[in-house]
């Protein structure tokens, strides 16, 4: 989660692409993580593409903006 306007990070920018003026998602060539494969609830297999895990459109990201801690 961020808060206030921050940007992506970038180990972030490294793994999503963006595909709008600001929509991004994980490309569907991308390899899922074992963490990954249980969060979208996928059986993980090494080397498992998001395609593979059935995203062939590879997985949204949803960015939400907070007010930041900082006041």
């Amino acid at each position: 989660m961020k808060t206030g306007n921050a940007g992506l990070s970038d180990n972030q920018k490294a793994v999503f692409e963006k595909v709008g003026k600001d929509d991004y998602r994980i490309p569907p060539n991308s390899i899922l993580s074992k963490r990954a494969a249980k969060a979208i609830g996928a059986d993980y297999r090494p080397g498992m593409t998001v395609a593979e895990a059935g995203y062939p459109n590879g997985i949204p990201v949803l960015i939400h903006r907070a007010p930041g801690s900082g006041g």
